[in-house]
């Protein structure tokens, strides 16, 4: 089977299987609900993000079922797969914090592992992986897995935003190579399109959980992977991730600091706020999409040509959303209390 045909059959078979979520989930009532927290109005199927998952794993090992993609795949889905569940479980019975980052650290460390960490370039320096740079980058992977759950709050932002950076280091590491990668990338890209033609505005499913954190887990993965093969750099994906690295980071360390409970559920990020400003979920990621292509997405392709410069690159890009999301913080909207 080649890849053109696996490409189209990974979109289908996720969009297929979502819509069956979709038809059972309504038939027999299994909807999350709306709250006083909630961002949505209507009663919607939840953990969408299981057929994802699913779909992408199988995939991933009858494209790989010869060589493997220049990176042990299959630790990489059986790392993805406990993320996932964990995801699920939380789904489920809505588990405590520190038990899901007990969990997600073990996966961090397994990645790390088998990838190990690149150079840093800052200007005229390669800076060598130490072991407080091993702590960091076990921290920063374990916060943006859980992150990216904080940010999937409005209809198609998340799954949107996993499509935007995987294509953008497609266009930016074209011609490396690393065919493997860019394979892995690619069926990531056709099972986030099948699962976001049900998630986009106005929403039929949400990914729940389970599809939150294994998106954020293997964008930990795609980094990892092509800053240790030398296709991209640190700053690239700090780049590319800049608006739900400032928005999340910001948001929750001002609710940290104003004694709220920061990782309870709430209205307050600077997407969700803007989103209930224009009265759009739609219009909200419609103005993140703009964002990405039109002023990260150039930066990004910057630090690839001019890596040394990588450290300003990513202060110009990150200023203007920290100001965004200031800004946004500042106007007044009425978010319900955590």
């Amino acid at each position: 089977m080649t890849e053109y045909l696996l490409l189209p059959l990974t979109f289908l078979c996720t969009f297929l299987g979502c819509l069956l979520v979709v038809i059972k989930a309504n038939k027999h009532q299994w909807l999350d609900r709306p709250n006083n927290r909630s961002s949505h109005a209507t009663p919607t199927p939840t953990s969408g993000g299981l057929v994802l998952v699913i779909v992408f794993s199988i995939a991933v090992l009858v494209a790989f079922s010869g060589e493997p993609p220049g990176f042990n795949h299959h630790v990489v889905l059986v790392a993805g797969a406990f993320v996932a569940l964990l995801g699920l479980a939380d789904d489920i019975l809505s588990l405590g914090i520190w038990s899901r980052i007990g969990v997600q650290l073990l996966v961090v460390i397994t990645a790390l592992a088998l990838f190990g960490i690149p150079p840093l370039p800052v200007y005229t320096l390669n800076l060598q992986p130490s072991p407080a740079g091993y702590l960091f980058a076990v921290l920063l992977f374990v916060w943006f897995i859980n992150l990216f759950n904080f940010m999937d709050g409005i209809d198609g932002i998340a799954g949107m935003e996993t499509l935007f950076i995987c294509a953008a280091v497609f266009v930016l590491t074209m011609g490396s190579g690393h065919a493997g990668f860019d394979q892995f990338n690619l069926l990531l890209m056709a099972a986030t399109c099948g699962f976001l033609v049900l998630n986009l505005a106005p929403a039929r499913l949400f990914m729940g959980d389970v599809g939150s954190n294994y998106l954020g887990f293997l964008l930990g993965v795609l980094a990892l992977a092509s800053t240790t093969m030398g296709d991209t750099t640190l700053w690239t994906w700090l780049i590319l991730a800049g608006v739900f690295l400032v928005d999340a980071t910001l948001t929750l360390l001002t609710r940290a600091l104003n004694g709220e409970t920061w990782y309870h559920a709430h209205r307050s990020h600077a997407y969700q706020r803007a989103a209930m400003q224009l009265g759009s979920h739609g219009k909200t990621v419609t103005g993140v999409c703009l964002i990405n292509c039109g002023w990260l997405f150039p930066l990004a392709w910057l630090s690839q040509r001019f890596p040394q410069h990588g450290a300003i690159l990513t202060l110009i890009a990150w200023l203007p959303l920290v100001f965004l999301v200031r800004f946004l913080g500042k106007r007044s909207v009425t978010v319900q209390p955590a």
